[in-house]
């Protein structure tokens, strides 16, 4: 019990230097935040508020890569289609 309760100190301490690190351009923010993470766990009520904000932006900001292909293909068939309609629109007034 009492090495939980250590982990959980250590994993808040790191996440405070993670955010000193924010302030501070010479201190690395991003080792602290994730080792800080790590050893406090994903599910503790102070940080789970914070990990599903940070899922929710990551899906807005990031689709999922497939549905980037699927997009991608999709703009270039739209794409033939409307040149295929530009040129016999262009075949049919000559």
């Amino acid at each position: 019990m009492l090495k939980k309760h250590l982990r959980v100190v250590v994993g808040f301490v790191l996440i405070f230097l993670g955010f000193i690190g924010l302030l501070i351009p010479v201190l690395p923010s991003s080792p602290f935040f994730i080792s800080g993470i790590a050893m406090v766990g994903a599910k503790h009520p102070l940080i789970r508020p914070f990990m599903l904000l940070l899922k929710r932006w990551r899906h807005k900001l990031f689709p999922k890569p497939i549905d980037l292909v699927d997009r991608f293909f999709a703009d270039i068939e739209e794409v033939k289609q409307t040149s295929k309609q530009s040129t016999s629109s262009h075949t049919n007034h000559s």
